[in-house]
């Protein structure tokens, strides 16, 4: 009974209307904040983005002045021109295929297996940082939720050749591969890179641990990848705010905020480490364990570029915990079936309850913030009404990760010309906006 339960397709499609209908209801309760504002103007002309052709220019001046993710910006951008709706729904869907990509990579072509799917979405709720900024945040999600997509979607293809030496022989689809090397390469300075350095690893363990034959598709995906992250990292944007300038000293300081960075992964890390000892004492799939030691490279990859980056958040640190994630739920996927498959499904029972009850203390958070930027919104535009055009409103403060502006700087206390404040002001059409305690 337990075992068809698990390997029920009708619970897996609960399980996926469960997972988008939780993500939808948390998008609906997010507003736009900060950059939001922000990207609502073009950074060409200052004016705001009424139509597509107006983002191009936007980008021009992205590149030269701020950083060079265009892709991820392109996003935004043009997110911020749709139905607030419809970005909600779309959202919702990039983070239910996030989960199924990294299920695809964990259970190959096995028996369906719910209890590892639900685990999957429980280790990403509890464990990624700054869950609201990374997965609901519009301009937040478009830049590190949605790269996760691109990265693993380019990366599935390389690990079933890998895995089950599979291969398309369709032209569309080959093209359509560099295209998304293109995509995934060019998206985010860190997941990006490492990636790029997963993908070069798993073609040399393709050719010369499985002696086997390297398809030329992959070879221009990877160098499709590895150009685009070269002209994202060209970007004078880049120089100028991300990479960080100064000499060994403070190279050195940098290695230290990786590693205390890396420190907040320590349960997911140690989890690693005992499974993987365990899987290999007992002599399971050597690929899998490969594969899983891979991710964890990838994770290793994701975190330590940042030493020579200008500044590290919580949430660019999202990619790390997402492929150490990656790499337990291949492990917990391999040691289902064993003898030690009741260690496996006690920790996924745990990370059930655990999530319960992170979910209903985030989801609470969520909507308090949500009421409060609301009743601010409203106040804006009652002021606003009545002539007023110099507006202060009361500051919010968040309790937990999982409301999108938690450590972001809602608004400016002090001066109103700074920002999000001036943005937030402009596009309301009023003067100045002032945060006030």
């Amino acid at each position: 009974m337990a075992k068809r339960l698990n390997q029920s397709k009708a619970l897996f499609l609960c399980l996926c209307i469960g997972i988008f209908g939780i993500l939808l209801v948390c998008n609906f309760l997010t507003g736009m904040a900060v950059d939001d504002y922000t990207y609502s103007f073009s950074f060409s002309t200052g004016e705001r983005i009424a139509g597509i052709g107006d983002i191009f220019p936007s980008l021009r001046a992205h590149y030269e002045t701020m950083n060079g993710r265009l892709l991820a910006h392109f996003f935004v951008q043009l997110s911020l021109l749709l139905p607030h709706p419809v970005f909600k729904i779309l959202n919702s869907g990039m983070f239910l295929l996030q989960i199924l990509l990294i299920y695809r990579i964990c259970s190959g072509s096995g028996a369906l297996n719910n209890l590892i799917f639900a685990s999957i979405f429980g280790l990403i709720w509890v464990f990624e940082p700054a869950f609201g900024q990374v997965n609901l945040w519009q301009d937040g999600a478009c830049n590190y939720l949605w790269s996760a997509v691109f990265g693993l979607a380019f990366l599935v293809p390389l690990i079933r050749r890998f895995l089950y030496r599979e291969s398309s022989e369709k032209t569309g689809q080959k093209i359509l591969y560099a295209v998304l090397g293109a995509a995934a390469g060019g998206y985010s300075e860190n997941l990006s890179a490492a990636v790029i350095v997963m993908a070069f690893l798993l073609l040399l363990l393709i050719r010369f641990y499985k002696k086997d034959k390297v398809p030329t598709h992959f070879v221009f995906g990877l160098a499709a990848a590895a150009a685009a992250y070269a002209f994202m990292a060209a970007a004078p944007g880049e120089t100028k705010n991300k990479i960080a300038k100064g000499g060994l000293s403070f190279y050195r300081q940098n290695f230290i905020k990786t590693l205390e960075m890396y420190r907040t992964f320590w349960l997911l890390a140690a989890v690693f480490i005992v499974l993987l000892v365990l899987a290999a004492s007992l002599g399971r799939n050597r690929d899998a364990l490969i594969l899983s030691a891979l991710f964890a490279v990838g994770s290793l990859c994701a975190n330590f570029i940042f030493i020579v980056s200008s500044y590290y958040p919580p949430r660019a640190s999202s990619c790390s915990a997402l492929f150490l994630i990656v790499a337990d739920a291949i492990l917990m996927t391999e040691l289902f079936m064993t003898k030690h498959s009741a260690l496996i499904i006690s920790f996924a029972f745990v990370m059930l309850m655990v999530t319960f009850y992170d979910g209903s203390v985030g989801l609470n958070d969520i909507y308090i913030t949500h009421s409060a930027m609301e009743a601010n919104i409203a106040s804006l535009q009652q002021c606003k009404a009545r002539g007023k055009v110099d507006i202060a409103l009361p500051m919010i403060t968040p309790s937990t990760k999982y409301s999108a502006i938690k450590s972001l700087k809602y608004l400016d206390t002090k001066d109103p010309s700074s920002w999000p404040n001036a943005f937030m002001a402009k596009y309301y059409g009023v003067r100045t906006i002032i945060g006030k305690q």
